[in-house]
């Protein structure tokens, strides 16, 4: 059977979307399910991984609105002429531009349909609903806008993290127990459409001359600034500057404190304890950093576009040098994501498979 996975990856949109659709895809693929990537744009980095991966990848040519029925209609059109008939196949959704009316029409053609989603904004048509992130009545924040018979797995125990994740939870690796900040780690996300790990190195740079901190930086194949950050980075004793680093976990986990975006960053860090001092660069990510300050792990600084480098700095400054409760910190992120929501949600998407099944072979006796 397959399973297609309607995505997308740009630096506007960011790798975010794509990336949880891999750690999803990489579970799946263990139980042979034949994963077929439905994208409209794609990076050409992520798409060598996928290809990499061993997972199709079709190329929409659609031009209609995304999201529109259309869009949906050229979008089914397209993948008949690709695979045949649909009809026993899954779509994994994970597009903000998408709601009920593509999935509706789409529905219609294939045999389950997941969303994937985090702003609760909009209507959707779907069997199974995940939506991993931290926010105050989880359970009641898409009441109106789902089918009442759709499976909603909503939290953060679904995170939907890469296996290096669990590989390093799982070594002789050991979580930092140092009560002082040490090392810190910086990342914005795999594009960085706002330029904000620049704008941090460049605090960090002048302001811990001498110091003996450490900073790992942390940026995608694909960010803009790279030339800039290497040239910065080579300059300084403090900077260590990591592209597309094969496991991201393993620099998460000794480091201290991160100066980061929120988003599905944060789970990341949890996983591996690692409390943060938050820039948001998109809307969607404003409640949940609020929430994980409240919560006692992250201190949130504000959006992008409201803060300056001064403010970075002098926060920063306070973090470093005012008593922090580290080991109080690590420990309640760790009790929030423990690296397993990708096998939990694998779980419920095959036993919705099987009672497809059953539901099916009834129907013909």
């Amino acid at each position: 059977m397959r399973i297609f996975i309607r995505a997308d990856a740009s630096k506007e949109i960011g790798t975010g979307h794509l990336m949880r659709c891999l750690s999803l895809s990489e579970e799946l693929s263990l139980f042979c399910f034949n994963i077929v990537f439905v994208c409209r744009e794609i990076t050409e980095h992520l798409r060598k991984i996928v290809e990499r991966k061993g997972f199709g990848l079709l190329k929409l040519n659609c031009s209609y609105p995304a999201g529109s029925i259309e869009d949906a209609e050229q979008t089914i059109a397209q993948l008949v002429n690709e695979f045949g008939v649909l009809k026993d196949d899954w779509f994994i959704i994970d597009s903000y531009n998408i709601d009920f009316v593509w999935e509706r029409e789409v529905k219609n053609s294939c045999c389950k349909m997941v969303v994937i989603d985090d702003l609760a904004n909009r209507k959707h048509d779907c069997h199974v609903l995940i939506d991993t992130n931290l926010h105050e009545n989880n359970q009641m924040k898409y009441d109106g806008l789902l089918l009442d018979s759709t499976v909603r797995l909503i939290g953060p125990e679904y995170s939907l993290l890469r296996n290096e994740f669990k590989e390093v939870l799982n070594s002789a690796v050991h979580y930092s127990s140092r009560s002082n900040i040490e090392t810190i780690f910086v990342c914005f996300g795999g594009t960085d459409p706002t330029s904000e790990t620049l704008r941090v190195v460049n605090v960090l740079h002048t302001m811990l001359k001498g110091s003996s901190l450490k900073v790992n930086v942390v940026v995608g194949e694909s960010n803009t600034d790279k030339a800039v950050l290497q040239e910065i980075c080579g300059e300084s004793e403090n900077l260590n500057l990591f592209v597309q680093p094969p496991s991201i976990a393993r620099i998460m986990i000794e480091s201290d404190l991160a100066i980061c975006s929120g988003g599905s960053l944060t789970w990341e860090r949890y996983c591996m304890g690692l409390p943060g001092l938050i820039i948001t660069v998109a809307d969607n990510q404003v409640s949940i950093a609020l929430q994980c300050e409240q919560f006692g792990v992250d201190h949130y600084l504000g959006k992008s576009s409201e803060i300056t480098e001064l403010e970075i700095s002098k926060a920063l400054r306070n973090l470093l040098y005012d008593v922090v409760d580290l080991e109080g910190r690590r420990i309640k992120a760790r009790s929030v994501v423990d690296g397993l929501g990708v096998s939990r949600v694998v779980k419920m998407l095959l036993k919705g498979w099987t009672d497809a099944d059953e539901s099916a072979l009834a129907g013909t006796q």
